[in-house]
This record gives C-alpha cells, structure tokens and sequence, in this order.
C-alpha cells in the first residue's frame, strides 16, 4: 500500500523536518513511525540525513520498525528501500556491520552500544562509534518516556552521545503520565538542556518545592505548570531571568534568545473517528480469611504513612503486599501473620480465587467475544492460566516477557485473526507499539498497575485506528475496601496532570505571533 498521510501527519512531519530537536506528544495509533519514517526520508533526500538510529522497547523495536510483519516498513510501499538492521540477539553484531540506513535497539541494548568503563566514563571505541563513523546523523526516541529518569543506566548510556547526533526526535503518547517531573529526561535528551535545564536539581529547584517526609517527592510550586508548559510550547523563554510570554516572531524579547517548541501534542479524537471507550468498575468482595488478613495489612499501611519516623519505601512495601492480597495471591516472602506458608514450597500463596472467578465470569458474559487481560503479578498469570485452560480447553497465549520476536508476532497475528478467545499480557510487555485493535474490543484488568502510562498504553492496543467495533470497554476489577480504589483514583488524579501539558501544547495559536 501507499502511504497517503492526513493532513495532521503532514503537518507532523513538517514539525520534525523543521525542528532538528523536537518531540511528537501524539496517541498511540496516530501513526508516529510512518510520520517519523517520512520525515526521515524528505531530509535524505534533501541531503539533510544520511542513517537514523531508532531506540525503542523490545516488541516495538521487533515488530514495528522493522521489515516483517505487520511493522510500518514492510506495511507501506513508499518505505520498501530503507533498510534496516534490528541490533538485538545473537546476531547484532552481524547486524551492526550491515550497510542499512536505520539501525534500530532496545533501550536495554544501550549498555551494549555505549557502554561505560568502572568510572562510570562511555568507552570510545565501542558499537555507538561505528555507527557514528558511518553516518548515523539521526536520533529517533520511541516512547521516550523510557529516558524519564536521568539516574537511570539507559540515560546514563546514551548522555555523553546525544551531542553527536545533528537531530533529535522523540514519540510518546505519554510524556507525563506520572506528573511533570518526568518531563526532565525527555527534554535533555532532545536538547541538551535548552528548554528545562541541564541537571535535574535546576530543574527541581526551578519548578518545584519539596514534600513528604525527608523531602523525597517534589509538589509544583503553585503557577509552574503553566509555566512548564509554555517552555516546552514556545511560548515563554527557558531563561529563568526572562518572565512572562516575552517571545514574537521566534525570539526573547528580553535576551534576544531563539524560542522554538520542542512538541507537538495530539489527540486522537480531535482527527480520528474512534469508538466510544468505556471504563466498568466490576466490585468483588474478599472472603473473610482474606479480609482479616487485609485489614491487619492496611492497619500496618496507615500507621507507616501517619508515623514521622518510617520511610516512604516501607509503606510501598505495605502497600504492595495488600495489592497482593486483594489480587488473591501473595509472595512467600512477602506473607503476613495470619496466612500459612506455601504448600511443597511453592514461592506463592493462592489467597483467594474471586477475581479470577470475576474473569472466567467476565468470559462466560461476552459469550466469545475476544479479552484481553492484563495481570500484575507471575502468581496472577499461573492461576489465570490454571483458570482458563479449564474453562476454555486450551491454555490461553500470553504477551510476557522472554518471547522473541517471532514468538510474540505469532501471538498478535491470532489474536487479530480471531483465532484467541483470551489473551493474557502483561502492560510492560504488551502496552506500547503493538496493533491488536483488529481482534477485541474488551480490556480487562485484573489488578490495576500505579503507571499511568502503562494504563492508557495497554487500553490503546485497542481503543485506536482501526477498531471495528462501535465502543471499546474497559473491564476494572476492584475489590471493595481495599487499594484497589487508590489506585483507580491516582490513575484519574495523574491523567489530570498529564491532559494539561497536551492541552496546552494543542491550544490554538501556539505557534503564531506572541505580543508582550
């Protein structure tokens, strides 16, 4: 098939021509690769480009930047010529000395393409080198919300490099799923500090004010996520001696400095006609086993926050055990007084079996209409499995992580055939890049993830282009009295957040004239 872009993809692409430091804020299923990968190719041949170098998560990086399946390359005939190389598995080094014009990795493959001495100094001569000699002039971030954190070893891989790389362009659909502070490492790695600072310490004191105890998390400081949003919009200068919306015609009225956007942000119901998505609460009540045993570790939750002299660690440790707890499985390790340790020492303890009744039952109501069921926990994948290979006669395919590429293309490709009744995924392994639109429209969570992005990653498997079904649902199975709601509650309070930045880069006019 031709690539015949919409008009925003147009646009989309004209932004990453234009900018060589620049993000795209768009939903999942908007199409960032085939833009990224036409922008790539008008710069090639204007002599703009030469190679690009694509980072991406593992299952994006095999199954959608490459050359087989249902990835963007081999989908659209305008890009047959590129060639690519995947640097994963045995054969990357093969791989690294081929002759392609986009090379593509993992985020976990950074410590192998730039690798860094005891000091923590990069290595000169290593993989990232040759590339660079060859010609790789082009950065492409894919879901650079992986390089939030600057104290991670992928950031820490892929720093003292950025530099040498004449563009840098980052995807996500998420970019501050968990609020604005993980805008930093995105940013830095697009512009070397341009837009919100060189170190994240500047960047803190700059915007935020510390809370909580020993002052490990960080509250914005009342005004600053407007402010935050028209750095990263154009709208306002990044130097902090210039206030106010001083910018006309692409330059600081005060310093004289160039502003320019470093994203665009988009949604896909402003372009897209997409089918309703629908959020259902399905409440269970824990027995009474697990209740007492619940209660005791909420008891412990609640004393942890309340008490001045504990750490913030331990009450996420406590939390976690009564997610576990509510799930209906909990680690050995992690056991409660009250509940008897595993049977023929297994690592886990089946606590309860009501969720998973909540989604054989949940099966049964569809009446084979394909689910997809996302777990938390390993224990939550062996009942499941357990579950529903009974009900179903069949053990049920599962997105984890451990597959390779090819394993992983066969689960997606039944799955859009039809061919799955149930699908288990994990959101880590299965919530980015993945097109499953085509076989369900029924989302169901077991035990909800904190990860925003995760959340809304997952969800978009379905809810995106090219579903067929007139509304997609979204199955959230919470027991009563328990976490379960906290979590569903700081999911909306982050969505909040994270809708402010996009609207804010959406609003009309962001890039035309600014008047003091």
């Amino acid at each position: 098939m031709r690539f015949d872009p919409h008009p925003y993809q147009k646009r989309g692409a004209s932004f990453l021509v234009q900018n060589a430091e620049a993000a795209l804020f768009w939903d999942p299923g908007l199409g960032k690769t085939a833009v990224t990968l036409k922008a790539f190719q008008a710069l090639r041949r204007a002599g703009g480009a030469r190679r690009a170098l694509v980072v991406a998560p593992l299952r994006v990086a095999q199954l959608v930047w490459t050359q087989c399946g249902d990835g963007e390359i081999a989908k659209w005939d305008d890009f047959a010529d590129l060639r690519v190389a995947l640097l994963h598995g045995d054969d990357k080094e093969a791989a690294l000395a081929a002759d392609a014009d986009v090379y593509v990795i993992n985020y976990d493959g950074l410590a192998w393409l730039a690798p860094r001495d005891r000091a923590g100094q990069p290595v000169v001569a290593c993989p990232l080198t040759a590339l660079l000699a060859r010609g790789v002039d082009v950065l492409v971030l894919d879901e650079i919300s992986k390089l939030k954190h600057p104290s991670t070893q992928r950031f820490k891989a892929l720093k003292p490099w950025l530099g040498r790389f004449g563009r840098r362009w980052g995807l996500t659909g998420t970019p501050a799923a968990n609020g604005l502070l993980d805008l930093f490492g995105q940013a830095y790695c697009l512009d070397l500090g341009r837009s919100l600072g060189r170190f994240i310490s500047h960047y803190r004191a700059a915007y935020f004010t510390p809370s909580g105890f020993g002052g490990y998390t960080w509250v914005l400081r009342p005004g600053a996520d407007a402010e935050i949003h028209d750095v990263i919009a154009g709208r306002r200068c990044a130097d902090p001696r210039c206030r106010g919306d001083r910018v006309k015609d692409g330059a600081c009225l005060k310093c004289g400095g160039f502003v320019r956007p470093l994203a665009q942000a988009l949604r896909a119901e402003d372009c897209l006609d997409l089918p309703e998505l629908v959020e259902r609460d399905v409440l269970v009540d824990l027995p009474e086993a697990a209740r007492r045993a619940y209660d005791e570790l909420e008891r412990e939750l609640l004393t942890l926050i309340d008490g001045t002299e504990v750490t913030a660690a331990n009450a996420a440790v406590a939390a976690n055990k009564c997610r576990q707890v509510a799930s209906g499985g909990i680690y050995a390790a992690d056991r409660p007084a009250g509940l008897a340790a595993p049977p023929g020492g297994r690592e886990w303890l089946a606590v309860h079996d009501v969720k998973v009744e909540a989604v054989l039952d949940l099966v049964d109501e569809l009446q084979g209409q394909p689910l997809l069921v996302a777990y938390e926990y390993q224990h939550e994948l062996e009942r499941l499995t357990a579950a529903l290979t009974k009900q179903l006669g069949t053990p049920p395919p599962a997105l984890r992580g451990g597959l390779s590429g090819a394993q992983a293309a066969a689960v997606v490709d039944a799955w859009n055939a039809g061919a799955t009744p149930v699908l288990l995924a994990h959101p880590a392994a299965a919530g980015h890049g993945l097109n499953l639109q085509r076989g369900g429209a029924h989302v169901c969570w077991m035990t909800l993830t904190w990860d925003l992005e995760l959340y809304e990653q997952l969800n978009r498997r379905l809810w995106r282009q090219g579903t067929r079904a007139a509304r997609v649902v979204v199955h959230r199975i919470l027991a009563r009295r328990s976490v379960d709601h906290a979590v569903r509650d700081a999911l909306a309070r982050k969505r909040g957040g994270q809708a402010a930045l996009l609207e804010a880069l959406r609003r009309p006019g962001w890039r035309r004239r600014q008047t003091p």
